[in-house]
């Protein structure tokens, strides 16, 4: 009998190319948002979000939270974030992606964020599911 060949598993790679560089080389990646060809990577306990471009690679880090950064979503033109720290960020999408606005004081820490019609819904305690307008 003829032995047959195991085939290689192949390594995930985004767009066919090598893993893009996101943060400091040691940070846990936490959340991945894609838009317009940008990827948006968050950082693990740094609280910072590293903004790629495919073909130009890393294009700026910013700081995003006290703790880590645990949602991202693009939405009716934002860069909303959401972190450990119980706050959620509001974001231009443009150089230097300037902070437009935050919520704080919020139950627990941002686990997910989705849009809706003009609302991005999001999750901050196990049992409830909250709304703000987008």
């Amino acid at each position: 009998k003829k032995k047959k060949k195991k085939k290689k598993k192949k390594t995930p790679q985004l767009l066919g190319r090598k893993p893009l560089r996101t943060l400091k080389q040691r940070t846990r990646v936490m959340a991945v948002e894609v838009c317009d060809g940008l990827v948006l990577a968050a950082g693990g306990s740094d609280g910072e979000i590293g903004i790629n471009d495919p073909n130009k690679g890393l294009l700026e880090v910013i700081k995003g939270h006290q703790g880590a950064v645990l949602s991202l979503l693009i939405h009716s033109g934002y860069l909303w974030s959401g972190g450990d720290d119980k706050v959620i960020n509001v974001r231009g999408l443009t150089y230097p992606f300037p902070l437009l606005g935050s919520t704080d004081g919020l139950p627990g820490a941002v686990g997910n964020m989705c849009p809706g019609s003009g609302v991005v819904y999001y999750t901050c305690d196990s049992s409830k599911i909250h709304c703000l307008s987008a």
